[in-house]
């Protein structure tokens, strides 16, 4: 694959300034990153890229030429983005399966076995918020001392 007008002209088309301004630059990065993706399979660098993109009179945001790290800093963060979201829908996908109600010492057992089903992303969530409601109640015993000595 060569490094053409084929790939470039959409993608420095949806870097051209508007009426409304010049576009954000991660929005577009994102919007073709399966593009960007394939050259990097194809063996074509970061720096490779971004000199084609500089020579097609792309630029970012801010006016300045793409950079070998400017664009693999877009390109990481279109990737990361794309992982969160694709786990963010499996999760809201997934049917509801846990009780709202209080966690006592002896329904501790299944709140783990509960836990032990979900997601790590929605696990590490809810071992979270228990450790900052404990926590908070930590600090009300603490402040409604002082307040009493006071």
């Amino acid at each position: 694959m060569k490094l053409s007008d084929e790939f470039l002209q959409p993608v420095t088309e949806a870097l051209q300034p508007t009426a409304l301004g010049r576009p954000k630059t991660q929005a577009v990065i994102t919007r073709f990153l399966d593009k960007f993706e394939e050259l990097l399979l194809f063996g074509y660098t970061f720096r490779d890229i971004a000199i084609a993109l500089n020579k097609a009179g792309a630029c970012g945001r801010r006016g300045r030429p793409f950079t070998e790290q400017s664009l693999y800093n877009f390109i990481k963060r279109a990737k990361q983005r794309s992982l969160q979201s694709t786990v963010t829908s499996e999760v809201a996908d997934e049917p509801e399966r846990h009780s709202l109600k209080r966690t006592t010492k002896s329904s501790r057992t299944e709140v783990s076995a509960a836990r032990a089903s979900t997601p790590p992303a929605l696990g590490a969530f809810k071992v979270a918020i228990e450790e900052a409601s404990s926590r908070a109640a930590t600090d009300r015993a603490l402040f409604r001392r002082r307040d009493s000595r006071g």
